[in-house]
């Protein structure tokens, strides 16, 4: 269905490290409004935050040095960050992709690059399947497994990692009054806790500057009928469905095993793999350096094909 976007835009303040003007960009899409970050000029770069439900706060600190080559696109996703909160029925990977082209369409680019992390990746790879010839390249950053075929694992690896005196603080959180009511601040307090158990190294965890909007629990709520529809989802026919080059950064920590990366990079014809064994799920915080560099060799090397 034809949409048509409408946008404002305006100029925010001069960030401090990345030296580089902010701007701020809201996007209408179909049936929702979607709040958007550039940073940089040059070769674009789409960033797509992970969750479902966290937002692109902790994208920026961790990519913004790439803005001196790169023009980089951050966006909330429906119902996340400060976008729009959406009905239940937009809420599937068709709407989501939709979304992403609306913001191509609005940044008038022929072709995108996308780097997305976590869950964020289940959305991308839908977006490189659907939309093929306007997709350059695609990064995958602790991509979620492909099917639910690791569950099991995961669980069991979760047991095992998690400390008793962990057990009693998410116990201790759960039961506060902030945490029953909604507020954010202790949501994330216990987002923090699980995120604990994917860090190789976890005094990194301080590394992790992720903001929860005050909505964050009424925004969830959004994301029920989606999230049991996807109980026994499979997104393997739309991998061997991509066509551009596919790099997959992987932190081996990760309660994800690592052969759930292997067999996305099996899945996908035309895809390189990296893996660090001293990272974990945000390998690109606790290998920051390391990581910028292995994405801008791979942007490279596609660039010269």
């Amino acid at each position: 269905m034809k949409k048509y976007v409408i946008c404002i835009a305006f100029v925010l303040t001069i960030l401090p490290i990345a030296a580089q003007q902010i701007t701020e960009h809201w996007i209408d899409v179909d049936k929702g409004r979607l709040y958007c970050q550039t940073i940089g000029k040059g070769e674009p770069l789409l960033f797509i935050h992970g969750g479902p439900g966290l937002n692109q706060s902790y994208l920026i600190p961790a990519f913004e040095t790439l803005a001196k080559k790169y023009m980089l696109i951050f966006y909330d996703q429906r119902s996340s960050g400060k976008s729009a909160l959406s009905v239940k029925a937009t809420m599937n990977f068709e709407t989501f992709a939709d979304d992403i082209d609306s913001i191509r369409k609005y940044f008038v680019l022929e072709k995108i690059n996308i780097i997305s992390h976590s869950w964020g990746s289940l959305i991308a790879i839908n977006y490189a399947a659907v939309y093929p010839k306007n997709i350059n390249t695609l990064i995958l950053l602790n991509p979620v497994p492909a099917n639910t075929s690791f569950t099991n694992q995961m669980n069991t690896l979760s047991i095992q990692r998690t400390s008793s005196f962990d057990s009693l603080e998410r116990a201790r959180i759960i039961q506060t009054e902030d945490f029953k009511s909604g507020k954010s601040n202790a949501i994330l307090q216990l987002m923090k806790l699980s995120f604990k158990l994917n860090f190789c190294d976890t005094s990194s965890l301080g590394k992790l500057k992720l903001e929860l909007p005050e909505n964050y629990a009424a925004a969830a709520l959004s994301y029920e009928g989606w999230m049991k529809d996807m109980k026994n989802y499979d997104v393997s026919p739309q991998l061997k469905r991509i066509q551009c080059p596919v790099f997959i950064l992987y932190g081996a920590c990760d309660i994800i095993p690592v052969e759930a990366a292997v067999q996305i990079q099996n899945l996908i014809s035309n895809s390189d793999i990296k893996i660090y064994a001293d990272a974990g799920h945000f390998c690109f915080i606790e290998q920051n350096r390391r990581s910028i560099k292995d994405i801008q060799r791979f942007l490279q090397s596609v660039s010269k094909r």
